[in-house]
């Protein structure tokens, strides 16, 4: 086959936020015992070799990772890895220059994450490449967000308008861009007035081969799981109120964030003892976490996107309860897929109570669950409808 006939995809993989990590805990990541095969950019690369002729892969790792890398991958992709001496903060922007030939010889451009398109916008500036730009969530939006009411400051307002004139340039220069939510959409197409043509909703995937239920597992009675960052954003407080209140219950909060302190002092001060800081966790175990689990429950206040913790746990066959809100209220169907709540701790200690004394009305919830994300969120299925959208701009 001629080089011009090939089908050849450039993807950017995961960004220097991530190869900054701890050398352990990046090599933990690859070559993890069990869990190799599951790694999220092993079976992207894989899954899109099978609808290329060849798959380039930009990681900010070195050598050695790209070799361990490239074992587990199919032989059409060919992984570039970043040269020793080079700063992480400049291999982005030299990217293109110093794989010049894979760069060149690119179809289609796709990013894995928003902050990889500075790269992708080289790559089409350099060589006329067409570009998609992947967003999972609005990175302006969530700034704007996690910030408390009242409390702007100067440094995270000046952060707020970089990174939206950012997202304005990326999302109007891409080809197409792909987003997780109509929530995302509506706001690419409307406050950003990016074409509507050129804008495509595909869900946030999940790995259901890690996340998935495990019978043999035996729950703990009463035991409900949160996952995400202490936030106020998370309505943490509310969740914390609702569960003291349920002495058959107990809670426990997966995940750190800047309301861990007073969080601390709450329960301590209330004498609250059936609620659980367990802190971080390594994402291979949070899988047992939520199987051990009888409820999961996300009362947020708002959310940017379809949120991965939701449907982890819904992978996990777990009975969730979520806000009545945007990027909750779409995933879950009342009284089918999960429980809709308002987010005050009455309306979360109803769906609690309700959930924990029907086990019948778990099992059923929890079947529906995983049927949805078998059905919309599985990774195979979401980066099936990304390779129809890659093939449909070259």
């Amino acid at each position: 086959m001629d080089q011009i006939d090939m089908k050849t995809l450039l993807l950017l993989g995961l960004g220097p936020q991530f190869a900054a990590k701890p050398a352990e805990e990046r090599i933990n990541w690859i070559i993890g015992r069990n869990i190799l095969y599951r790694r999220l950019e092993i079976q992207i690369a894989n899954t899109f070799a099978r609808s290329f002729d060849k798959v380039y892969l930009l990681t900010y790792e070195d050598q050695e990772y790209a070799k361990q890398f490239a074992a587990c991958v199919a032989a059409s992709v060919e992984v570039l890895f970043r040269p020793r001496g080079i700063p992480l903060v400049a291999y982005g922007p030299l990217a293109p220059l110093i794989h010049r030939r894979q760069f060149r010889a690119a179809s289609v451009c796709e990013t894995l994450e928003l902050r990889g398109a500075i790269t992708a916008l080289l790559c089409k500036l350099l060589y006329g490449t067409r570009i998609v730009v992947r967003q999972g969530y609005q990175i302006s939006e969530v700034i704007k967000t996690t910030q408390t009411s009242g409390s702007r400051p100067l440094r995270s307002r000046i952060h707020w308008l970089l990174m939206t004139a950012y997202e304005l340039i990326v999302c109007h220069v891409a080809d197409a861009v792909t987003v997780a939510s109509q929530v995302h959409r509506n706001n690419l197409t409307g406050k950003f007035r990016v074409s509507a043509s050129k804008v495509f909703l595909v869900p946030n995937w999940v790995d259901t081969n890690l996340f998935k239920p495990a019978p043999k597992i035996r729950k703990e009675k009463g035991r409900i799981a949160f996952v995400g960052r202490l936030h106020y954003v998370k309505n943490v407080l509310a969740l914390v109120e609702a569960v003291r209140m349920i002495p058959e219950a107990k809670l426990y909060l997966i995940g750190d964030g800047p309301m861990r302190n007073l969080l601390e002092q709450r329960l301590r001060e209330y004498k609250i003892n059936n609620v659980l800081l367990a802190g971080r966790i390594p994402h291979e175990r949070l899988p047992f976490e939520l199987q051990k689990s009888e409820i999961f429950v996300l009362p947020s206040l708002t959310e940017g996107g379809s949120p991965r913790a939701l449907l982890e746990a819904m992978a996990c066959a777990l009975p969730p309860i979520g806000s009545d809100i945007e990027g909750i209220n779409p995933i879950i169907a009342e009284g089918i897929t999960g429980l809709l709540c308002d987010g005050s701790p009455a309306s979360i200690r109803k769906a609690i109570t309700c959930l924990l004394s029907d086990r019948n009305l778990r099992v059923k919830i929890g079947s529906n669950a995983r049927g949805l994300i078998e059905k919309t969120y599985a990774l195979k299925k979401v980066l099936e409808a990304e390779a129809r959208i890659l093939d449909s701009i070259m």
